[in-house]
């Protein structure tokens, strides 16, 4: 089992940067398209994170990557404000597809997350905030 940690202040520049070492990561063990669906989980979460939890007063992200042969697990910690319940439940995208002028903006992160995981857990420990997702690899031949 490999483990990467990365600790990173929460300003969407840095966003760009840990996704795209993610992505880095990923490609030697699994597809390009799965690497790229993995930075955008993580650029998602991290942006939930800045938006939500700090407010969009740069916090530290703390990232734990780990692989093993079959499972990549991203663990995202932070000190910021707890997700509302709401927000842990499975999303769902409701929205008029006649009406493409109403298209929500916000919202579509965390189906976005769990479209591309297969899973994800919350939870908090003390003053923090901690989300784990987890990436079933189909390693490369």
């Amino acid at each position: 089992m490999s483990r990467i940690e990365f600790k990173i202040d929460g300003t969407f520049d840095n966003v760009r940067l840990v996704g795209q070492a993610i992505n880095t990561i990923c490609v030697n063990v699994c597809s390009t398209s799965t690497a790229y669906q993995i930075e955008l989980a993580t650029v998602e979460v991290c942006n939930n994170i800045i938006e939500h939890a700090y407010n969009e007063v740069a916090g530290e992200i703390y990232i734990e990557l780990t692989l093993n042969d079959t499972h990549l697990t991203l663990r995202f910690v932070d000190t910021g404000i707890p997700a509302p319940e709401s927000l842990t439940n499975p999303p769902t995208l409701e929205f008029d597809a006649n009406n493409l002028d109403k298209l929500p903006e916000g919202g579509m992160g965390l189906y976005l997350i769990d479209t591309i995981m297969d899973t994800r857990e919350y939870t908090t420990s003390g003053n923090r905030n901690i989300l784990t997702v987890t990436k079933q690899l189909r390693t490369r031949q």
